[in-house]
């Protein structure tokens, strides 16, 4: 009998809706799952893990994790940092970035990951693409992005990734009117959907500050390299990825992008990210802490 396990979901954010199929894909073979949209576990249903999608959804959604934890034996949160303080009731709190240092024992460390088997290199160097990504708020860089593009001496295709969808080769006054990927407005799309784009995608330009910088390595792992400024991505973030830094006094180099997207250089920019960064890799780390977790227990003091 395969044992059980609840995915809870009280958040509609992007994040949350991709790290429910990460789990789904994940866990599929070994457990039983349940997954609840805004709504507790039954009163007299038991489950071996619980894990709440999302980043810290306990204190953020102010839900009752007492009421939670005693359907499971183990409650599972997520989050970015080792170094977050935010702690609840949760027995297990993975993080994917290593801060100075780890908060708590029950703190454990999962590679990011990416659904590598949708991004691969679907190019046509006759028509040079480029991805810009979503997000107005008080860090965003819209404008520059737009001047910079605006300024290249040969055609593009532009996708940019508005709050009504994607839409291409827009307007300056679309390009600068997104809004907070959070608001209920904002068109989700289907990772699959949006990977037949990236995968089309000769440059990425992301227009704000972030923390895990998946778009980046997902665009990639398609052969794809990144234009940005710097900050961008805090720590080793960009470590993880071919980039090219620009800002207001260092205009973007178009003769040296063209010379650096070729089909050869593309797959140097893939290889780079599928170093680190795959599925499988994901998952067999996720599985393994898992069983540890049954066999002794959350807390890890290494």
């Amino acid at each position: 009998m395969m044992k059980k396990i609840a995915l809870l979901q009280f958040d509609n954010d992007p994040w949350t809706k991709i790290l429910k199929i990460a789990l789904e894909e994940t866990l599929k073979n070994n457990y039983e799952i349940t997954f609840l949209k805004d709504a507790y576990p039954k009163k007299n249903d038991k489950f071996t893990f619980i894990f709440m999608l999302g980043i810290r959804p306990i204190i953020k959604k102010n839900l009752d994790g007492s009421r939670i934890k005693k359907q499971t034996r183990f409650l599972i949160e997520f989050g970015d940092y080792s170094h977050d303080q935010r702690t609840s009731v949760e027995d297990c709190y993975f993080y994917f970035l290593e801060g100075d240092s780890k908060y708590a024992n029950h703190y454990r460390k999962l590679p990011k990951f990416i659904f590598d088997h949708l991004l691969f290199q679907e190019q046509n160097d006759e028509n040079i693409t480029i991805f810009v990504d979503h997000f107005l708020g008080r860090d965003s860089y819209n404008d520059l992005v737009y001047d910079q593009i605006s300024s290249c001496p040969f055609p593009l295709r532009v996708f940019y990734q508005h709050h009504s969808g994607i839409i291409e080769n827009p307007d300056k006054k679309t390009f600068l009117s997104t809004i907070d990927p959070y608001n209920k407005k904002f068109k989700f799309i289907p990772f699959d959907e949006i990977a037949k784009i990236y995968r089309q995608t000769h440059a990425f330009f992301p227009t704000h500050s972030e923390t895990q910088g998946m778009v980046a390595l997902e665009i990639g792992a398609c052969g794809g390299l990144t234009f940005m400024k710097p900050n961008t991505y805090p720590g080793d973030v960009p470590t993880k990825f071919y980039h090219v830094y620009y800002d207001e006094d260092h205009p973007i180099d178009w003769k040296y992008f063209l010379e650096e997207t070729g089909p050869e250089k593309r797959i140097k920019y893939r290889d780079q990210v599928l170093k680190e960064y795959t599925f499988n890799l994901f998952k067999n780390e996720l599985l393994e802490n898992l069983k540890d977790i049954e066999a002794n227990g959350p807390n890890k003091l290494s």
